[in-house]
């Protein structure tokens, strides 16, 4: 197929799935997945989205975003957040 036309279809694909109410990422996913299918051939366009999956999950980088909000949640629940916004306060209210 033409990779134009499979472009179109995959974004009438996409508009189509957010009129019927799925979330965006998954619509997105879903029209992607179908346009690569489309192009390239089934076996392929169902390899990658897994590949994808295991690549994300060994980003060590990425891990970093769970314990920070982590770290505020506690430092919230615990009452440091107000004592530190206190300290702060002591020693920088005078500036304005």
């Amino acid at each position: 197929m033409d990779p134009l036309f499979v472009a179109f279809l995959g974004l009438l694909l996409l508009f189509a799935l957010i009129a019927l109410h799925v979330p965006i990422g998954p619509a997105m996913g879903l029209a992607g997945v179908a346009g690569f299918a489309a192009l390239a051939g089934l076996a392929p366009a169902l390899a990658i989205p897994g590949a994808e999956a295991v690549s994300a999950f060994r980003n060590l980088d990425l891990g970093v975003i769970p314990l920070f909000l982590l770290m505020g949640s506690l430092a919230s629940v615990s009452g440091l957040s107000d004592d530190l916004y206190a300290l702060a306060r002591a020693f920088l209210g005078h500036r304005r």
